[in-house]
């Protein structure tokens, strides 16, 4: 069966793999004592992943939730900053609001601004 053009995209997917199906049931480290895994048919179509440093920060967390998804945010320079806002185009002050003194990075607000290293102080003591 060709794979019909107004199907959505998910369904495309998933018919595109019956050509790799043979091969996923019919590998001995797929199969074993004749139950299929499906673990590792993900780990096998995936390919070989890094693992980055910080993982274990979010993947085995007992933070919050919406701690976490900061946190993956900030890792990644993803943080809808001030200087970030300006690039999209959006009409910002651009200073930090904060400390009023400097451009708002992510840098700035997580290393740089006076009121933010008052804040890291006062955690770590």
């Amino acid at each position: 069966m060709a794979i019909p053009k107004q199907a959505s995209w998910m369904v495309r997917k998933i018919l595109n793999m019956r050509k790799y199906w043979h091969t996923i049931i019919t590998s001995p480290t797929l199969v074993k004592k004749e139950k299929f895994h499906i673990q590792a048919a993900y780990i096998a179509l995936r390919g070989p992943v890094t693992e980055v440093a910080w993982s274990s920060l979010i993947c085995h967390s007992v933070a919050s939730p919406r701690t976490v998804f900061i946190l993956w945010l900030a890792l990644l320079g993803r943080l809808r900053t001030q200087d970030l806002l300006i690039k999209w185009g959006i009409d910002v002050n651009g200073t930090c609001v904060l400390c009023k003194n400097g451009l708002e990075t992510q840098e700035h607000l997580l290393f740089h601004c006076y009121f933010s290293k008052k804040v890291w102080q006062e955690m770590l003591s």
